[in-house]
């Protein structure tokens, strides 16, 4: 949340409808840095 300056629920919105990989750990849920990354830092090809 704090590296893309997003609060929980944006966060959230952006897993569900982007399908960012998740895993559930206890209490806690892990998302997938590099699916993360590349969908706020995307590439541009010419």
């Amino acid at each position: 949340m704090e590296k893309f300056s997003l609060t929980r629920d944006q966060l959230y919105h952006y897993v569900k409808t982007y399908k960012i990989t998740k895993l559930r750990r206890g209490k806690y849920v892990k998302l997938n840095a590099k699916e993360l990354s590349e969908l706020f830092n995307p590439k541009i090809e010419l």
